[in-house]
């Protein structure tokens, strides 16, 4: 049964990074333990949370990003399909479609903040020949301040299991892709003919570990709630905080805690809606698979160890649904 037009609009659970006691992020501390434990729970039980980290991601560099992306989505088009190189969809240019699944553009970068930077000077390069160095900047400030971030937040995660000396392999066997998006809102599309709000991005389930994000100020990003029955809009965590969602990968991991939502992007209002987010990805050759203290007579193993280039194959030609994990590795 189709789900019902969202007509709720909810605050994610939020966790304070920026609090007066430092020792937050320090591995190990009381004050990350407990925040830790709070990260988890809130990803076990709704698959998402906000994050406050001014002091990590500041609201000025969020600002300049959402500048830059303007500038960037305002290239003619021939300019931005330039963009996308030509080896995976991480970092290919999306061009807007007028259809039912797909009313926005974006573009991606793998490791923006990487090696030098090279994936993102590739970019720029190839969006400003003769170069654009305050874009260049801006990107690999705000995708390393985000991607250092995911990584934090990853690390609680297997932290709060009481997984400390395996935290360290699982976040460094990563990578990150650093997505631009621009929904294009449009009066005319406010809802479809069967009631249902237009959307700018169809409803999928990531296939990262998790996923950082941040806006402008319109709104749009929406769950499912997980008995299936009703959308709900999730309210923006504000300019002081990031919203982290959870992916399938997580939830392999975890030997099928974590909960990765069904989620989409509404359209439909007088503003485009700008975003951006760092996936938090498993290296491409990666084993995904639960440590074993996590598979226990109580909570017996759920999936088969994969490679995570196989999952993203296997998720590419069979669609975002929420069961394409239990389909590819389910036991």
């Amino acid at each position: 049964m189709a789900a019902s037009p969202s007509s709720t609009l909810v605050s994610p659970p939020r966790v304070d990074l920026d609090g007066e006691d430092t020792s937050t992020l320090v591995r190990g501390t009381p004050e990350w333990l407990r925040c830790a434990g709070l990260v988890r729970r809130a990803l076990e039980a709704n698959g998402c949370v906000a994050v406050g980290c001014r002091r990590h991601v500041p609201p000025e560099l969020r600002e300049r990003m959402l500048v830059a992306m303007a500038e960037l989505f305002a290239l003619p088009p021939e300019t931005k399909r330039r963009t996308g190189a030509a080896d995976g969809p991480y970092r290919a240019y999306m061009e807007k479609r007028d259809s039912a699944a797909c009313h926005h553009e974006a573009f991606g970068v793998l490791n923006a903040a990487a090696g030098g930077c090279e994936e993102a000077r590739a970019f720029v390069a190839r969006a400003w020949p003769h170069g654009n160095d305050r874009f260049l900047e801006t990107l690999t400030s705000t995708a390393g301040e985000m991607a250092r971030l995911g990584r934090v937040i990853l690390a609680m995660v297997v932290d709060s299991y009481g997984l400390s000396h395996r935290s360290d392999e699982v976040v460094d066997a990563t990578d990150t892709n650093f997505r631009m998006l621009r929904y294009h809102n449009d009066t005319t599309r406010a809802s479809s003919s069967d009631g249902q709000p237009a959307v700018g991005l169809a409803a999928h389930v990531d296939g990262s570990y998790l996923t950082v994000l941040f806006q402008n100020d319109v709104d749009g990003f929406e769950l499912r709630t997980r008995d299936g029955g009703e959308w709900v809009r999730v309210h923006s965590p504000g300019p002081e905080s990031l919203l982290v969602v959870a992916g399938q990968p997580l939830v392999a991991w975890s030997n099928g805690r974590v909960h990765a939502p069904v989620h989409r992007v509404a359209v439909g209002g007088r503003e485009d809606r700008l975003s951006c987010g760092v996936f938090l990805l498993p290296s491409k050759n990666l084993v995904v698979d639960a440590p074993p203290e996590l598979v226990t007579v109580d909570a017996p193993r759920r999936f088969r160890p994969f490679e995570y280039s196989d999952y993203l194959r296997f998720k590419h030609a069979g669609g975002n649904g929420e069961d394409v994990l239990d389909r590819f590795a389910g036991i």
